[in-house]
C-alpha cells in the first residue's frame, strides 16, 4: 500500500478498484497484525472510508485552529503569522479548492522550512519587523 489517497481520488475510482484496495488492505492488516477487520468490503468502501476522509479533514482543521488560538492566548499577542495561518486554515475548510490552497501552503511551508530553517510565517514576521524598523518578532497586537 504505497499510495496517498484523497477523498477526490477515492470518488474517481471504480467500485472494483475500491473493493480491491479494501481487500488488499484487510489482507495486509490480517497478515501484519493478526487482526481480522470486522466489516464487509462494501461497507468499508461505501461508507466508512468516505466518512473517514471527511472526519480527518475536519478534525485536522479544528486541531490547527486550536493550536493557533492556544499560541495567541499563551503568548498574549497576535502576530502576522497567526493571521496568515488562521486565514489558510479557514480557507482549508472550503472543499475542494480550499483543500488545494491548504495543501499547497503546507507543502510550500515544508519546503521553505527545509531550505531556510524558518517557516513562511516566521519569514512574514521578520518582514513585518523590517518594514517597521523594529525587532518585535512580528507582533501586531500585544496585551499583558
Amino acid at each position: 500500500m504505497n499510495m496517498i489517497m484523497t477523498q477526490n481520488h477515492w470518488k474517481l475510482l471504480s467500485t472494483s478498484q475500491k473493493s480491491k484496495i479494501v481487500w488488499d488492505s484487510k489482507k495486509w492488516i490480517k497478515n501484519s497484525f493478526n487482526y481480522k477487520v470486522p466489516f464487509k468490503n462494501a461497507k468499508l468502501y461505501r461508507n466508512l472510508i468516505p466518512k473517514g476522509f471527511t472526519g480527518t479533514g475536519v478534525g485536522l482543521g479544528v486541531l490547527s485552529s486550536g493550536m493557533i488560538v492556544y499560541d495567541v492566548i499563551d503568548t498574549k499577542n497576535i502576530k502576522a503569522s497567526h493571521l496568515l495561518e488562521g486565514a489558510v486554515t479557514g480557507v482549508s475548510f472550503i472543499p475542494p479548492w480550499g483543500w488545494v490552497v491548504g495543501g499547497v501552503y503546507f507543502g510550500a511551508d515544508l519546503v521553505t522550512e527545509l531550505v531556510s530553517d524558518k517557516s513562511i510565517g516566521e519569514h512574514l514576521d521578520e518582514w513585518i519587523d523590517d518594514q517597521e524598523g523594529r525587532a518585535n518578532d512580528g507582533v501586531l497586537v500585544e496585551w499583558r
